[in-house]
């Protein structure tokens, strides 16, 4: 079964994600803030990383690039998903390393299909 890590400070969209990835079958670790997934990423060793980019205590971008700058979890593909594509988000989060953006609202179905490009076989 699939492992995602979805890094949210939203509570009614970390819900709303762990009931859409729970429905295809996948195990869904929540954090709170970029804190709590930087501690959570190495114990979960998830499959693929659902990153907000603005939240509390480390945003988005300093947990991006804190994973890419470890030998350990820089394999695991980061996508973005954000309320904010506008300025230079985009570019930053695709130069730090993501490897996908998607705006916030999102369509469930192209979601997941995103996301299954990028799991493993």
């Amino acid at each position: 079964m699939p492992a995602i890590l979805f890094a949210e400070d939203d509570q009614e969209q970390r819900m709303m994600l762990r009931f859409i990835l729970g429905s295809q079958n996948m195990t869904v670790f929540e954090a709170v803030n970029g804190e709590d997934a930087l501690e959570k990423i190495p114990r979960a060793r998830p499959d693929l990383i659902l990153l907000d980019l603005f939240m509390p205590k480390v945003d988005g971008f300093g947990v991006l690039e804190a994973v890419k700058a470890n030998p350990e979890t820089r394999h695991i593909p980061v996508l973005i998903l954000s309320a904010w594509p506008t300025g230079d988000n985009r570019d930053r989060a695709r130069k730090a390393g993501a490897i996908e953006f998607i705006t916030k609202p999102y369509d469930p179905f192209q979601l997941i299909s995103v996301i299954n490009k990028y799991l493993p076989a």
